[in-house]
């Protein structure tokens, strides 16, 4: 059995969907994981109330611990001299957070819509994986910046991604991953009206992300995480769109 720590900001409803179809997954399939705890990092979200009912549903712990009381209330925080990502209110952070769940048992850390960059505290403390809305080599950032940056260059192709964390944001090795075509007939015809493409591109990623995580993590399961990174070769493994949509085999 693997035990996964699921760390999420909660940015939307996204976050909630994916815990829960891995939870879903996890009680009524072969799927071999159990999440051990979850980590909250925005308490004030507006999705949190109904990430809190799927883990309680589920019998999981959630530790809230809000990102912006450290950027607040931390005078050395304010500093204006810190790199971006570097500031120091974000190793006061990371220290806090490894203590908080000092005392849970996880095998692997899941990155679920968690919106902050891993730094080397977490990078030292634990084996993580980040669910990313990108195919691997292209799109760094958020969603919505990954989707811009395809649009703005007439890619062929949005997708999703599961990959190692590393000190890289958004480039460690992938192990799966989906391509989402958005050329042809059926994207013609709203590629001339911007935000409806947008929102099209989006919706199908989303639509991806669940089972992706799901099959890797399954993946997952059946290696020796106390190896890690795992042998990367015939990875990453490239999943149909169809396959994300019903059932993925890696």
């Amino acid at each position: 059995m693997l035990k996964l720590a699921w760390f999420t900001s909660v940015w939307d409803a996204q976050a909630v969907v994916l815990l829960r179809t891995v939870c879903i997954a996890s009680r009524n399939s072969d799927l071999k994981v159990a999440i051990t705890v979850v980590v909250c990092t925005n308490e004030k979200s507006p999705f949190a109330p109904d990430l809190a009912a799927v883990a309680k549903e589920y019998g999981i712990p959630v530790v809230h611990i809000d990102t912006s009381f450290f950027k607040e209330s931390s005078p050395k925080s304010r500093s204006q001299a810190a790199t971006r990502g570097q500031e120091p209110w974000r190793s006061e952070y990371e220290e806090a957070l490894v203590n908080r769940i000092s005392a849970f048992n996880f095998d692997l850390v899941v990155l679920a819509g968690y919106m902050w960059v891993a730094g080397p505290k977490l990078l030292r403390s634990y084996r993580m994986v980040n669910l990313h809305p990108a195919v691997p080599g292209t799109y760094a950032g958020t969603r919505d910046t990954v989707i811009d940056s395809l649009i703005r260059d007439n890619a062929q192709n949005a997708g999703a991604m599961i990959h190692i964390v590393d000190s890289t944001l958004d480039r460690g090795p992938a192990l799966a991953y989906c391509e989402i075509p958005i050329l042809g007939a059926e994207w013609d015809g709203i590629r001339t009206r911007p935000a409806e493409f947008k929102t099209a591109v989006e919706r199908a990623i989303l639509a991806a992300e669940p089972r992706l995580l799901v099959e890797t993590l399954r993946f997952l399961s059946g290696l020796n995480t106390r190896s890690w990174p795992p042998a990367l070769s015939g990875l990453p493994k490239k999943i149909s769109v169809a396959s994300c949509a019903s059932k993925v085999t890696l």
